[in-house]
């Protein structure tokens, strides 16, 4: 029965994600970097000491997974989204197949869209032909076909939520990566929800790993901008300004002149200019030479 199918599709989900994080721990333990047991010790006594037993939820697996190396998670993620898209390619195929053979033992051809309104269809009266298509029937095929898109919903949520763990338990480790590896990651976690989005044509069939991925990303920039900011103001504090050349002295005894408002020169010109009514006059006499005001060629 559908219903069966149903069962049997949602639990090969399930069995699928996890063989593919089994297989790819079991290939990765023997390389270099692998998480030891006494990190992943550490990190239990860790999660323990911040979260009292939600250190204990988590499995080993889990665990080694929070420690693996980017490359290691990257290698394991790619092994995950394999192993889904071909279970969720085989799913959309039966699915279809399955909605295409309930249309037509129904009468309805393709028109699968039609069948709520065949519910609508007026009762007979006495005396009149029966409909070519009873409400029974309609109502049956109906319920075959919510059956059939349940079961497709169910397989991506089932994906969605597992690949979706796989990010959230990272988040932390994925804020402070290289940004050539973070591009590496999620260009495969976005390559996989287009290939989810344009298989199943909703536009949003996984949208909660979308979500998480959106997420990690802002989180990953403001964590960059974060650091370089404190990079800067750490050089900037740092950074000893020097003078190279020194100004010659007749152009800095003018420029000292001309800013220092102290000068009895300097005021007898401003109260000039406020005497006669704001006219643009300075009459602070400096000698300027054109040929003093070259600079040197030291």
């Amino acid at each position: 029965t559908l219903q069966s199918y149903k069962t049997a599709v949602t639990e090969k989900a399930k069995k699928t994600v996890n063989d593919a994080i089994t297989s790819s721990i079991e290939l990765l333990s023997s390389q270099p970097g692998f998480p030891t047991a006494a990190a992943v010790q550490a990190l239990d006594s860790d999660l323990m000491a911040k979260g009292g037993k939600q250190g204990k939820k988590q499995s080993t697996a889990i665990k080694q997974i929070m420690l693996l190396e980017l490359d290691h998670f990257l290698f394991l993620i790619n092994q995950v989204f394999d192993s889904s898209f071909i279970l969720l390619e085989a799913t959309w195929l039966c699915t279809h197949m399955l909605s295409g053979l309930v249309a037509e033992c129904t009468g309805e051809g393709s028109r699968l869209t039609e069948v709520p309104e065949a519910m609508d269809a007026p009762v007979p009266t006495p005396g009149t032909a029966a409909p070519s298509m009873s409400t029974s029937n309609a109502f049956g095929s109906q319920l075959l076909l919510e059956t059939i898109r349940d079961t497709r919903v169910n397989v991506l949520s089932i994906i969605n939520s597992r690949i979706m763990r796989l990010f959230e338990v990272r988040s932390a480790k994925h804020e402070t990566t290289r940004f050539d590896d973070f591009v590496s990651l999620t260009k495969a976690a976005f390559g996989f929800v287009k290939k989810c989005d344009d298989l199943f044509q909703t536009g949003n069939a996984i949208s909660t790993l979308h979500s998480t991925l959106v997420t990690q990303t802002k989180a990953f920039f403001v964590r960059q901008h974060e650091r370089h900011m404190q990079k800067l103001n750490v050089t900037l504090a740092q950074e000893q300004w020097s003078y190279e050349k020194q100004v010659q002295p007749k152009l800095q005894e003018y420029v000292d002149q001309l800013c220092d408002f102290s000068d009895e020169a300097v005021i007898k010109a401003l109260q000039r200019r406020v005497d006669q009514r704001g006219a643009a006059r300075w009459n602070h006499e400096l000698d300027l030479h054109a040929e003093e005001l070259m600079p040197s060629e030291q």
